[in-house]
């Protein structure tokens, strides 16, 4: 059928507009089939601008004009073989704007009518995808699924009813055959899908999609994976796209799969932005941000491109998809905004789109999302508690019980704000309701946070074991498995989730009696995390490592990283749990700021080095004291190289151990050190001789480079993805440098530096010393064009300023 509204101008609008007021004086039949036609042009106009109600006046106006029963028989308007189609139309468009009214009961009614009169499974196709979004909307997801069903019946397709994951996990088996076939990397290069009945299919599978994971985790797999084998076996296909783009979600979950995934999510988003535009390339960013992008992408991008789908969605009016992209917005600036004037309006702005158009199953979602910020926030009765004068837990509990969706949010966001006020048995009881959950989530970011929460929980627990416990054993293997999962996410994408893990690893480390390991732990997710402008993240683990000290009785240690803790919540904007631990610790908040081990000669300090001593006096063997010193000097300096030697009983220089980076150094004479370049037997004399610090002020070795560069090429190797590297040399320097002198050198390199970092902004970028005047940028993730641009204005900037 053509567009009703195709050519449609100014002049046969207001045509339509004389018709309506002369209505009552048509009489001729060919003028009142003239008159329909223009009533449903006008209406689509008004509809596509928004005015619902100018829309529904212009088609109940064409609708009265249709004689009775006219809209299925073609005699009744005089042999024109269109007038039924018009008639039907006219109908299915009414259907669509009392759906965008809310007013559900007539559409339903309407639609059911509809069902009735159609000659054709084709004919349907339209109206059927508005009905199955409103059924989604109501959260009545089964009856959805069963009206997607009852139409793909007709062409001899349908979601399986019985034996579900063996069906699922043969059509994965498909999916992973055409991938291995090449159909990823061709997809787009040959023909384009054509053929009407699968079009139409690929319709109904992409619009059920939405509504299918929440009735049926499995089946929802079963419409992903149907339709994104369509346009992989077919051709090209833009609502196969976005199904492509999503089928990450059936690989996480039935084969623990990421690469796969997220490969063929990246793949379909460079095709929208290279073939598509409108809804279908918005539903493609939509997906690839819900369950894709935070696996392989830093979670900043996330907010991007979830704001990109929105802006999308709105404008082809998919109000439905429109409301879940504020999910995928929340989360991200949850975990990396700097404040909580950006939340409150990301959310306030969430429930006031999803009570506007009537999506039930989000509301109940977003609502415990505005909780969580009110908590933090002191606004509600008690710390860490949902309850304040509008919003009930128990009650609420009960409203969205037949919304697994809604209630996995609410264990999840209740669970984290017991962990944050250190409620240890709520965090227990909520986190095991939302693992359980889970799956109804599967691919999204909070598993990862469910994921930390219930790790934390789990040491609690070990904690209040003692080995000789039955009930130990199995604690740790449940937390193992979680860190096995949270390490592999660590890998694919470490600006993300490296330092969530290094915090449950030091906290597993303290549980099983090794403190030093965990010590050192403890400091690396701490830098990681300020590195990756993670502002909760930080306060937490900071936090965690003042409990951490203070249970190893590092009293002044553990009160000065509170004190740091307590000023990074405040900073964030978490009043009331600042204002919560004022009151369990009223010295915080008003004590100095300290360093790790401060060297002000203030007695509390050395106390503190002290126990440290004590602790290593409680050593046995030599090899394991020598690790506890190396680790130790690492800790109170900062130095990632350390080096300890001894001399032995025939006056001859051993190295004992020490650190080169995160690799622990063996024992070795020094002859084998020199030849390994690990030591250098004249600094060492010096050192010997002068009794005094040896700095050197010319240290051109940039050791983070080299390691983060192999592990940057085996991760986007593994994911697919471009790795881009900026050699930047600084011309002219050895004159430069012999007429002002070193020292004017020196700082003319760390102004360069300083200039070089300040143009890279994302936490996964890495700037670093590669010789003398040369530098290198690391890129992850760029392709050649964008590095280009980076590289030019990195190096622009330091023509200006260096």
């Amino acid at each position: 059928m053509d567009d009703p509204v195709s050519h449609f101008n100014q002049s046969q609008f207001s045509a339509a507009e004389h018709y309506a007021i002369a209505v009552s004086l048509l009489v001729d039949a060919a003028e009142r089939a003239l008159a329909c036609q223009l009533f449903l042009k006008a209406a689509v106009q008004a509809r596509q601008s928004g005015s619902f109600t100018t829309a529904e006046r212009y088609l109940r106006l064409g609708v009265n004009l249709l004689p009775q029963g006219g809209w299925q028989n073609d005699e009744a308007h005089q042999g024109d073989s269109s007038a039924s189609t018009i008639a039907f139309a006219l109908h299915a468009e009414l259907h669509l704007v009392l759906y965008s009214l809310s007013r559900h009961v007539e559409a339903d009614a309407l639609y059911a009518e509809l069902t009735t009169y159609v000659t054709s499974p084709m004919q349907l196709v339209d109206s059927a995808c508005v009905q199955i979004v409103s059924l989604s909307n109501r959260t009545l997801y089964g009856e959805a699924v069963a009206l997607c069903n009852t139409l793909l019946g007709h062409w001899h397709i349908g979601a399986p009813t019985d034996d579900v994951v063996a069906v699922v996990q043969l059509e994965l088996d498909r999916f992973y055959a055409l991938v291995a076939a090449g159909a990823l990397e061709q997809l787009g290069q040959g023909s384009d899908l054509s053929d009407d009945r699968l079009l139409a299919v690929a319709r109904l599978l992409n619009r059920t999609a939405a509504a299918a994971p929440f009735f049926n985790p499995l089946i929802g797999f079963w419409f992903f994976i149907r339709s994104a084998c369509l346009a992989l076996e077919h051709g090209y296909c833009p609502k196969g796209i976005a199904s492509l783009s999503a089928v990450v979600m059936c690989t996480i979950t039935l084969r623990g799969d990421y690469v796969t995934g997220c490969r063929a999510s990246l793949i379909a988003v460079e095709l929208a932005k290279k073939r598509q535009q409108g809804l279908q390339a918005a539903r493609t960013y939509h997906a690839f941000s819900v369950v894709g992008s935070h696996w392989v992408r830093p979670l900043e991008e996330v907010i991007t491109t979830a704001r990109m789908a929105l802006d999308g969605l709105v404008r082809a009016g998919d109000f439905e998809y429109a409301c879940f992209t504020y999910y995928q917005t929340f989360t991200a600036q949850l975990d990396t905004g700097a404040g909580f004037a950006e939340l409150n309006n990301t959310i306030e702005a969430a429930l006031c789109f999803a009570l506007k158009t009537g999506n039930r199953h989000c509301a109940k979602s977003l609502v415990s999302m505005r909780q969580l910020l009110r908590a933090l926030q002191g606004q509600t009765h008690s710390p860490g508690r949902f309850d304040d004068a509008e919003f009930k837990e128990t009650q609420h509990l009960i409203a969205a019980k037949d919304i697994p969706v809604a209630l996995c949010y609410f264990h999840i966001y209740r669970a984290l704000s017991a962990c944050l006020f250190n409620k240890d048995e709520a965090l227990r009881q909520h986190v095991e309701k939302a693992v359980t959950l889970a799956p109804y989530i599967t691919g999204f970011y909070p598993t990862a946070l469910a994921n930390l929460l219930h790790s934390l929980a789990l040491i609690q627990h070990i904690r209040a074991t003692t080995p000789a416990d039955s009930e130990r054993t199995g604690l740790l293997e449940r937390l193992a498995a979680n860190q096995t999962w949270l390490s592999a996410r660590a890998s694919d994408a470490p600006m993300n989730f490296g330092h969530l893990y290094d915090l449950v690893e030091a906290e597993r480390l303290d549980a099983i009696e090794q403190p030093w390991s965990a010590l050192q732990l403890f400091e690396q997710a701490m830098l990681k995390a300020q590195g990756n402008q993670r502002p909760w993240h930080h306060a937490l683990i900071t936090e965690r490592a003042s409990q951490f000290c203070m249970r190893r009785r590092l009293e002044h240690v553990g009160r000065q990283l509170l004190t740091r803790a307590h000023s990074l919540y405040q900073a964030w904007g978490a009043v009331g749990k600042t204002q919560a631990m004022k009151t369990e610790l009223p010295f915080v908040g008003t004590a100095q700021r300290g360093r790790w081990l401060s060297n002000h000669g203030d007695p509390s300090d050395q106390n503190s080095l002290l126990r440290a001593f004590q602790m290593l006096a409680s050593e046995t063997s030599l090899p394991r004291l020598v690790m506890r010193i190396v680790e130790l000097v690492g800790q109170m300096t900062g130095a990632t190289d350390v080096r300890f030697s001894l001399l032995d009983d025939e006056k001859r220089w051993i190295l004992e151990g020490g650190l080169r980076g995160r690799e622990q150094m063996e024992r070795m004479t020094q002859h084998e050190a020199e030849e390994k370049r690990l030591v250098s037997s004249s600094v060492q004399r010096l050192a010997l001789k002068t009794l005094q610090p040896i700095v050197s002020d010319d240290a051109v070795v940039d050791r983070r480079f080299d390691e983060t560069f192999i592990k940057e090429w085996q991760r986007t190797k593994r994911l697919g993805q471009p790795l881009a590297l900026v050699f930047i040399d600084v011309d002219l320097f050895k004159k430069y440098n012999d007429h002002y002198g070193h020292q004017a050198g020196d700082m003319c390199l760390k102004r360069v530096a300083h200039t070089i970092c300040t143009s890279v902004q994302r936490a996964e970028d890495l700037v670093a010393r590669y010789g003398g005047e040369e530098f290198v940028v690391l890129l992850p993730g760029l392709g050649s064009r964008r590095c280009f641009v980076s590289g030019k204005k990195a190096g622009q900037k330091s023509v200006r300023h260096g």
